[in-house]
């Protein structure tokens, strides 16, 4: 289940803050072997997963405010998510990978596998981005130093297409949304993201031989839109400001 509490592994976390925790259910080989487990929301592979409420809005935000849920599992392969978003004036018009996609109707998720793990010469922890178009074009990076240096981060580097094509991505919205959809709608989009991608970045996920149960990473999940007419910008764990890019803030995530 989801709870609010504080989680200190040595972090420098602010005293007395407080942060979400989202727990992870492993799912059988013979399913994950499908990769995608499929979007319907009330499946049996779904219905038993806890549900991410990203509904913590930044003040810059419009009118707007969608509800914005998403469902996790993990399996030996990879991390498995579905999305689903009640939303509104949707617009999605980026479609090459790595294309800026927070201009869209857009679902992020942020993966930080190792926490307190600060190598040398690195400003924080390792993490890494899916940023997701309601239309499934991917962004995604490896961020060593999320500062800003002009329109990119101080250190990081972006994945390779060869890397990109291995985590999937299926929606219930078409490939082009434009002009955006003015009426209320409700679309969702699940993705798979492999470890094997991960540890292309991050080395081997074990390293001292320990199973994913016995570890807690932290995790951030997002939505947004910057072109819409109604642009949003909300999350799982608060942003203290106008940045999803602080590690510091992310909630915890654990293996069950």
């Amino acid at each position: 289940m989801i709870e609010e509490k504080a989680l200190d592994d040595g972090l420098s976390l602010r005293v007395g803050s407080s942060l979400p925790v989202y727990q992870m259910t492993k799912v059988g080989d013979n399913v994950a072997e499908l990769g995608l487990l499929g979007l319907d929301w009330e499946s049996d592979i779904w219905r038993s997963a806890d549900v991410m409420r990203i509904d913590r809005f930044l003040s810059e935000s419009s009118s707007h405010r969608p509800l914005t849920e998403l469902k996790l599992c993990y399996s030996e392969l990879g991390i498995h998510g579905l999305f689903r978003a009640q939303d509104q004036y949707v617009q999605c018009v980026q479609t090459q990978f790595q294309d800026r996609v927070a201009r869209d109707s857009c679902v992020e998720i942020y993966f930080m596998p190792r926490p307190g793990v600060v190598p040398e010469g690195q400003a924080h922890e390792s993490y890494i981005n899916l940023e997701m178009s309601g239309n499934g074009t991917l962004l995604s990076y490896h961020i060593r130093d999320s500062r800003r240096q002009g329109e990119a981060f101080k250190d990081y580097d972006a994945l390779s297409a060869e890397e990109g094509e291995k985590i999937q991505i299926e929606t219930t919205l078409p490939a082009r949304v434009y002009p955006e959809i003015e009426e209320k709608i409700e679309w969702g989009l699940g993705f798979f993201l492999p470890f094997a991608v991960m540890e292309n970045t991050f080395g081997p996920l074990s390293l001292t031989g320990d199973s994913l149960t016995s570890q807690r990473w932290r995790v951030n999940a997002f939505k947004c839109t910057e072109d819409s007419s109604h642009p949003h910008w909300s999350s799982w764990a608060q942003c203290s400001e106008f940045n999803f890019h602080c590690p510091e803030e992310f909630g915890w995530l654990t293996f069950a």
